[in-house]
């Protein structure tokens, strides 16, 4: 291997070049390469290499949610560690792989919660004058047991008063 800043031929595991002191930058491909040879060191670099960028883009899908964001990365890194042999290098370079991959898990992800999210919509008010708004309610009490305990004492509470107004 060479250095990057002087050209020199250098140790291949080194942290640094010996010759100029400049650090030791291996390509995602050679990375990878190395991971699928056996050294599990080199997936270590590849996580570090990359961890910056799959904070930001897991971060871009769950601003406001930093659990998401830490299971969508490790959702990303498991997912890499189970499918980097299917990485072809004859076929791109790496880091444009992994972006997408990691944008396709972050996807699937907030689709799924957004998924979740929509079966447990909260009671609307009941206006006398939407009959549709009231559909809304009923079907949202199926899925929010405390609302329709809620609503069901309610309903015993009106049906006591119009019974003493009679």
């Amino acid at each position: 291997m060479y250095c990057s800043k002087c050209g020199k031929e250098i140790e291949e595991h080194g942290n640094f070049c010996s010759f100029c002191g400049a650090p030791n930058q291996k390509s995602y491909e050679q990375l990878v390469s190395e991971y699928l040879q056996g050294k599990e060191e080199a997936f270590n670099n590849i996580y570090y290499k990359t961890y910056n960028l799959t904070w930001t883009i897991a971060r871009s899908f769950f601003p406001s949610d930093e659990m998401e964001c830490q299971d969508c990365v490790q959702d990303i890194y498991y997912n890499l560690y189970e499918n980097i042999t299917k990485f072809d290098s004859s076929k791109g370079e790496f880091l444009p792989w992994f972006k997408k991959t990691a944008n396709n898990i972050c996807i699937t992800r907030f689709n799924k919660i957004k998924k979740k999210k929509d079966l447990f919509i909260e009671p609307k008010t009941i206006s006398d004058d939407s009959e549709q708004e009231i559909a809304l309610v009923e079907e949202s009490l199926e899925f929010n047991p405390e609302a329709y305990i809620d609503k069901k004492e309610v309903i015993e509470e009106v049906e006591k008063i119009a019974n003493e107004n009679k």
